[in-house]
């Protein structure tokens, strides 16, 4: 008999147990100097954005975006 809350958290360990998987919704943008900003990307994904180039942090400024959308 399992003690756990859910079955498929039999397959987990303790740490992941630990916390709710949350959905998170990730922004892109591509804009028109060619640049793509991605905002809130999931840790698991890092890795394989920097794979593609060099990554710059930074704030997503709205007022850019917009002002620079065709």
């Amino acid at each position: 008999m399992s003690t756990s809350a859910t079955p498929e958290s039999t397959n987990r360990d303790h740490g992941e147990a630990a916390w709710p998987v949350m959905a998170t919704e990730t922004e892109i943008y591509v804009l028109p100097d060619g640049r793509v900003i991605i905002a809130d990307l999931p840790a698991e994904l890092a890795a394989l954005i920097a794979a593609l180039g060099p990554v710059e942090p930074s704030e997503v400024n709205l007022d850019v975006i917009s002002h620079t959308a065709a």
